[in-house]
């Protein structure tokens, strides 16, 4: 009778370790998806991540001046307007790229020669955890007076799970010359969300298709310009000399034009 007791509570001892076991389970859980590492269930970037640093990013610009440019990392439904990539293959693209990069056909935006490059394995050239890099190419023969140019760039990749497009930006336009053609994100995406088994997670769809894009808002010149100068001492006085004054108007009246000071007013 003993040993049957003795048997029954070694059957009963692994049961101890189920509920604490369980615990932790729910415990990862609940960080992992609560947690900037939630991108192992969400996606690379966490689209809820995103949209509570863009609340952050609007309140910041309502309440206080921005001391310090920042990268600005959203979401939106519009496509890209000034170029946009589809890839039939992105497998191909990283197989025949290789370590090298794509460039695309040149392209017009804001009066001036574009290219889109994308490197598939980083600029960096990072072996163990590469990321995608994406890169905008001004050409200089389209430059001219002045040769500096401030231009807003977006770069985008297209999510499928989310229906959205995922952009990256400046929050202050960047300045690209004869000497600084180029301008860009060295680590936008990581290489392996567009390869296989990584198609949940959305950058990859149709059977391995992938879209890229950007946008260039290219400030115009400086060339409008007003200089104020005043004399503290005008000599020219003026009197307005008002008849039926109750008749006047009660928001405003407005008198004859005069000159003082040099000026018309």
């Amino acid at each position: 009778m003993e040993r049957i007791e003795e048997e029954a509570t070694k059957m009963k001892r692994p049961n101890r370790w189920i509920w604490p076991l369980a615990a932790l389970v729910v415990v990862f859980l609940a960080v992992a998806a609560t947690s900037r590492i939630g991108f192992l269930f969400n996606g690379p970037i966490s689209f809820s991540y995103l949209q509570q640093e863009s609340a952050k990013y609007k309140g910041s610009q309502k309440h206080e001046k921005l001391k310090v440019p920042v990268p600005i990392k959203l979401w939106r439904e519009r496509p890209p307007s000034s170029y946009s990539i589809k890839f039939e293959s992105c497998k191909a693209l990283i197989d025949l790229v290789e370590d090298g990069y794509y460039e695309s056909r040149p392209f017009t935006a804001g009066g001036l020669n574009w290219t889109f490059l994308i490197y598939p394995k980083g600029i960096n050239k990072v072996i163990l955890n590469p990321y995608v890099s994406l890169y905008a190419r001004i050409d200089n023969s389209s430059i001219t007076d002045p040769k500096d140019v401030y231009a807003e760039i977006k770069f985008f990749v297209y999510n499928h799970f989310y229906k959205l497009y995922y952009y990256y930006e400046e929050s202050e336009p960047v300045m690209l010359h004869s000497f600084k053609p180029e301008w860009g994100v060295h680590s936008y995406l990581e290489t392996k969300f567009l390869t296989s088994p990584y198609e949940a997670f959305g950058y990859t769809f149709e059977g391995g298709k992938c879209e890229f894009g950007m946008d260039v808002f290219v400030a115009p010149p400086f060339n409008n310009w007003e200089t104020f100068s005043y004399d503290k001492n005008v000599s020219t006085d003026f009197t307005w000399n008002i008849s039926d004054f109750s008749t006047l108007s009660p928001d405003f009246n407005t008198s004859d034009p005069f000159s003082s000071g040099g000026r018309n007013w």
